[in-house]
């Protein structure tokens, strides 16, 4: 099981990069995947539309990395349950946790 997180305004993928260090996280490139390593836990991320999708495992616990985003990039991110959360069809990129990179 995962939680899965989108921005309320469009972050293309592009630019989650390298510059999140100074926050304390480690930025992983793995081609479509990339992962976004707090102290408590892995936050991925990949390219959804001309946008970013994050999505974290159950019980993994990445919310500075949730915040050094917002702050370093001046958006919201928001969950699956909230209202601003739109839904964007999955395409041949989706990433499951349960498979890994």
């Amino acid at each position: 099981m995962s939680a899965e997180y989108r921005p309320v305004t469009e972050i293309p993928f592009h630019v989650i990069d390298k510059r999140l260090e100074k926050y304390g996280i480690k930025v992983e490139l793995h081609g479509a995947i990339t992962g976004l390593v707090g102290a408590h836990g892995t936050l991925f991320a990949r390219p959804e539309g001309n946008s970013t999708h994050f999505e974290r495992g159950i019980g993994v616990d990445t919310q500075a990395v949730l915040d050094a985003i917002e702050t370093e990039y001046g958006i919201t991110i928001v969950d699956e349950n909230d209202q601003r959360y739109i839904a964007v069809p999955a395409g041949p990129q989706r990433f499951h946790l349960e498979t890994g990179f």
